[in-house]
């Protein structure tokens, strides 16, 4: 009996690459009946049942004995380097279509497992990407698998033995099957866990929809009253920008006027600049003569001082003379008297003594030198005051030159700066005729060109102006129509009014324009078949469906309702048949039963249909706008473009106006400047004359000092020389007293006594001379004092004059000074007038500029125009304006009261419609999850039933196989299999009894190693023989085993390979086992940690070997 109904699939190849010791490419051909692998220990043999493990999704590193997944990626030799990956692949033959459903198409099910290092595994099947657990659910559902006991790893025998009861009963599960319900049952246990997570999310997620529609409710309120006071912050809107409009309107009349007074202060102001100027040219002229009137006199004034000076010199030579004519004198006297005494010495000595004629003479030559000494200092004396006297008057007439030296430099330079003033003005006059013949017509250019800008640019004004208008209205029909209404299936968005219908369709329909065209709602507007006969409207009215298109849903309704004027409403009433009504464009409705509604204002249904269609018609005109400008933005680019132009033309008219005002100015300057240059030019040739008589006068007197210097050298050898001959008189002087004292004798007193008489007759001679000189000289003195006096006289009638003339020129000058401070402070007032008049405009520009702003606001705001409202807002006595301040204050009020609510979730009806949508749906999800969780408890119930029920059967058919196998591998005996520490065989504990033949049944603890070994092999293949797998792999499982057992163990692998539909693989040792194959696989390792597969197929073999 075979509790596993599933068919099985075919294990046909193995394919590894990279694999642990297998780097080159490995194929293993798993045919039927029994595959044996052989090699020597360590050579790679466990890797192959390890490869084919990991490829069915074998997730424990330590089950492939590695201490990570990467290691089991080939990890290079000395000779081979590291490889990057490794890769697994099973071929399983389908051609029977055993294989699950999800993979039952393809002849060839091709499993994969490919890992590389550090990025994980990866699997597909057939080539196509899927998980881990999609591989182990497709082996567990043909019964094998990693984990399956039909792969009887190294070891495993062992464990099975070492186990505990609870861990042995899980070989018994893959008996019964049930590996994939425990699979199943986790995973629906984990459904369920998630379930009950989802549940209590659930629960606090209507927790929180409970506590946020609370909060919306309130939200809800706030809105309310948050737009009752929006509606109150418009009305203080529109009160500050009628104010603000009032008082920029003022301050811009006012701005124009005294724009218009500075224009006329800055044209007074020039009107006196010019007058100013005319005046300074005037003063100019006259100021010239007595510029040189001034300067003759002061020159006058200067020869005359040169030859005071010239006269003190000359004053104080003669003094000088004087005193030295008196110490001649006075020395002449004395030594008159001394002569005097000493001839009366010598006369007492010459009666006392007697001759002393040596003596006598000797004094006698040195009276003689004296005398003679004294002549030549006395001719040196009368030299050097002829030479000082030339030297003088040469240094006089030097200064002179020196002088008009100096006024001829002042003259030169005030010739080169007029000669360059001229030039200046020449250059600029001759550049203002060049361009003075087309000023006139350039300004008259220019006024033009700035007139035809000033009308291109108000147009462009007016133009951004309406279509600014335009956008916002656009902007604000938008926010209107979105954002009053949600519900995109109503019928009013679905109609098409002809313009000026609005008001007649909201009469007839009202409310009901709101309704949904969608069935799923509570109401809705069914759409039905038109009457066949209805009734005509009185009159011949015409009925409403004319204009207004969309919906074929209000036919009815629109046909039987007539488009009628006002006034006939109350005449055609009593006409109408049961159903038909009467409206007109004013709103106005007259219905069949005798209800007449009268129109007041418009309801929010014909506003948004007018929106709509107001919308429709800016929308277009929009787009011809943008399509023929391509965006506003380049009209106000050209607008800007157009504003710089202007203002750089009014600056280039300025610039001429300048030029033809400067014109005139600028040709009187270039007479005056020729004028006063043609004056300095006979100034200075008057100056020329004079200086040239100077060098002359010069010159001569150069000749006499020249000549007198080659005569006498120079004055300071004159000097020295009368030096000289004083100290030489004064030696003389000093021997003729050492003479006098020696003369002792007669004869000496002799000779001297008439020496010393023609001595003193001739010191009286030249006393008498002397004095002659000195009263000839007495008088010169007051000579030179009368010219001194004379020369005052003229100094001081010259300082008059030359004051008269400097204090006339200084006054003209100080005119002139005073006329060009006056011009100076005139033209700075005229750049001030013109600095205001700028600053006036651009007041005024900036006052229009605020004014077009407070427009262009009130169009955006309030979508008026600003005389629509100072009409609305009709300021007067009995409603005044208020303050520009008070006004403000009041919209700040509101706007704070509103602030003062805080952030205000204006969509919180909305808001609380989804909330509540939520909630309910939250609900309803919840309601199917407590169902999903009844479903799933019931399925894991069910799932444990049946695995119970399986467990019970397979744990009998189980322990029917242990006893035959234990039977045919010990040659008899007895076995059998019991369930300990639970009723539950879930989770009961498997224990094994066993009765080698001659012993007692006992525990499978009490046996011997050899005993235990094959009671654990029995119980391997009796799971096996109970559930059959498609593949069964056996490593080293009978090296335990004498010969005797090992011949039992190969027969009874024989029979199970003929018995059921199984591959075996089989690793060995044993010869005998080997001997027992139907094919083997030997695995080498010649190269170092690289294994290499050969194969041999002994039943081909064992063919030929007969046929020989």
């Amino acid at each position: 009996m075979r509790l596993n109904k599933e068919e099985k699939v075919d294990f046909k190849k193995l394919r590894i690459s990279n694999f642990k010791s297998f780097v080159d490419p490995v194929e293993v051909n798993i045919g039927k009946g029994l595959t044996g692998v052989v090699g020597p220990n360590g050579c790679g043999k466990s890797n192959l049942v390890e490869a084919l493990r990991w490829a069915m999704g074998e997730t424990s590193y330590k089950s492939m004995r590695t201490s990570a997944m990467d290691d089991v990626i080939f990890s290079g030799t000395e000779n081979r380097p590291p490889r990057n990956f490794a890769e697994v692949s099973l071929v399983l033959d389908n051609k029977e279509r055993n294989a699950p459903k999800d993979y039952n198409n393809d002849e060839i099910v091709e499993v994969t497992r490919r890992i590389e290092r550090e990025s994980g595994s990866a699997y597909r099947i057939n080539g196509k990407d899927i998980r881990a657990r999609d591989v182990q659910m497709l082996f567990a559902d043909v019964s094998t698998g990693a984990r399956s006991p039909s792969l009887v790893r190294q070891g495993q025998i062992d464990e099975l033995i070492s186990q505990k009861p609870e861990q042995r009963r899980r070989i018994l599960e893959e008996a019964a099957g049930i590996s994939g319900f425990h699979v199943r049952r986790h995973e629906a246990e984990l459904r369920l866990n998630a379930a009950q997570t989802n549940l209590e999310r659930l629960d606090d997620v209507l927790k929180e929809l409970s506590s946020q529609m609370r909060s919306l409710k309130k939200q809800a309120r706030e809105a309310n009253r948050y737009k009752s006071l929006s509606e109150e912050i418009r009305k203080a809107q529109s009160v500050v920008l009628a104010v603000k409009y009032e008082v920029i309107n003022k301050q811009l009349s006012e701005s124009k006027n005294q724009f218009s007074e500075a224009v006329k202060d800055h044209q007074e102001t020039i009107r006196e600049v010019a007058s100013l100027n005319s005046e300074e040219i005037k003063l100019q002229a006259e100021l010239t003569p007595l510029r040189e009137n001034a300067a003759k006199d002061s020159a006058k004034l200067q020869r005359l001082v040169i030859e005071m000076e010239g006269l003190d010199k000359e004053f104080l030579r003669q003094k000088e003379r004087a005193l030295e004519l008196s110490e001649f004198i006075q020395s002449t006297k004395s030594q008159l008297v001394r002569e005097n005494e000493i001839l009366t010495d010598l006369k007492d000595l010459l009666a006392k003594q007697g001759d002393n004629e040596f003596n006598i003479q000797k004094k006698y030559d040195t009276e003689k030198s004296i005398e003679g000494r004294t002549e030549d200092l006395i001719k040196n004396n009368i030299l050097l005051e002829e030479f000082s006297s030339i030297y003088s008057k040469q240094e006089n007439i030097k200064k002179i030159i020196s002088s008009d030296n100096d006024l001829k430099e002042s003259i030169l330079s005030q010739i080169k700066r007029e000669n360059n003033l001229l030039d200046d003005l020449g250059s600029t006059s001759d550049d203002s005729h060049i361009e003075g013949k087309t000023s006139n017509e350039k300004e008259q250019a220019i006024r033009s060109e700035i007139e035809v800008k000033i009308k291109e640019l108000k147009k462009n004004e007016d133009f951004i102006g309406s279509m600014v208008a335009i956008y916002s209205q656009k902007e604000a029909l938008k926010s209107i129509i979105v954002e009053s209404y949600d519900n995109d299936d109503t019928l009013i968005d679905k109609l098409n009014v002809t313009p000026g219908y609005e008001n007649a369709l909201d009469a007839l329909l009202g409310d009901e324009l709101y309704y949904s065209t969608n069935e799923k709602n509570p109401i809705y507007w069914k759409l039905l078949d038109e009457i066949e006969e209805g009734h005509e409207l009185p009159n011949s009215c015409e009925p409403l469906s004319n204009y207004v298109k969309g919906s074929d849903a209000l036919k009815r309704r629109l046909n039987q309702t007539g488009i009628i004027n006002k006034e006939d409403g109350m005449k055609l009433i009593s006409r109408l048949k049961y159903g038909q009504r009467l409206v007109s464009k004013e709103g106005d409705l007259w219905r069949w039963d005798g209800l007449v509604v009268t129109s007041t204002s418009s309801s929010s249904a014909s506003e948004r249909l007018q929106n709509r269609n107001q919308l429709e018609d800016t929308i277009k005109s929009i787009d011809e706008f943008e399509k023929k400008y391509i965006g506003i933005d380049n009209i106000k680019e050209k607008s800007t473009e157009i504003q710089n132009d202007i203002t750089n033309l009014k600056i280039e008219l300025d610039r001429i106006n300048n030029e033809i005002k400067n014109k005139d100015d600028l040709d009187k300057k270039i007479l005056s400047t020729k004028q006063e240059l043609s004056n300095l030019n006979s100034k200075l040739a008057e100056f020329n004359k004079n200086s040239l008589e100077n060098l002359q006068q010069l010159e001569s007197v150069n000749t006499s000092i020249v000549e007198f210097e080659t005569k006498y050298k120079n004055i300071s050898d004159l000097k020295q020389k009368s030096d000289e001959i004083r100290d030489s008189i004064t030696k003389l002087k000093i021997d003729l007293d050492r003479i006098n004292t020696e003369i002792s004798s007669k004869n000496d007193l002799n000779k001297k006594i008439p020496q010393t008489e023609n001595q003193i007759l001739e010191l009286n001679n030249r006393l008498k001379s002397l004095e002659d000189e000195k009263l000839k000289n007495l008088n010169l003195p007051n000579e030179i004092e009368d010219k001194r006096n004379s020369l005052k006289t003229l100094i001081e009638e010259s300082k008059i004059l030359n004051s008269k003339s400097e204090d006339e020129f200084i006054k003209l000058e100080n005119t002139l000074s005073d006329i060009r401070n006056r011009v100076r402070s005139t033209s700075e007032k005229e750049a001030q007038d013109r600095e205001l008049k700028g600053r006036l405009e651009i007041l005024s520009q900036s006052n229009n500029e605020r004014m077009s702003e407070v427009k262009s606001l009130i169009n955006k705001e309030l979508n008026i125009n600003a005389h629509e409202l100072i009409k609305l807002t009709n300021f007067s006595n009995e409603n005044p304006m208020p303050t520009e301040t008070a006004a403000e204050d009041n919209y700040e009020r509101f706007k704070n009261e509103r602030e003062l609510l805080g952030g205000v979730n204006l969509r919180a009806d909305f808001e609380l419609k989804e909330i509540q949508e939520r909630f309910d749906e939250t609900k309803s999800e919840r309601e199917d999850l407590d169902r999903a969780i009844s479903e799933l408890k019931k399925g894991i119930t069910g799932l444990n039933q049946e695995s119970r029920e399986r467990m019970r059967l397979a744990f009998d058919e189980v322990n029917s196989k242990f006893q035959e196998v234990f039977k045919k591998l010990f040659g008899g005996g007895n076995a059998q299999l019991n369930f300990v520490d639970s009723d539950d065989p879930l989770e009961a504990g498997l224990e094994m009894l066993a009765q080698p033949p001659g012993k007692k049944l006992k525990s499978m603890d009490s046996l011997s190693g050899g005993e235990k070994a094959l009671t654990a092999t029995s119980l391997i293949f009796a799971v096996f023989l109970t559930n059959p797998s498609p593949i069964c792999v056996l490593d080293e499982v009978d090296a335990p085993l004498d010969d005797a057992n090992v011949e039992r163990f190969c027969n009874l692998i024989d029979e199970m390979s003929k018995s059921v539909n199984t591959r075996f693989l089989i690793i060995t040792h044993h010869a005998l086992t080997m001997s027992r194959m139907d094919r083997l696989f030997g695995v080498t390792m010649q190269e170092k940690g690289v294994s290499q597969l050969v194969s041999v197929d002994l039943s081909t073999a064992e063919k030929f070997r007969k046929l020989a």
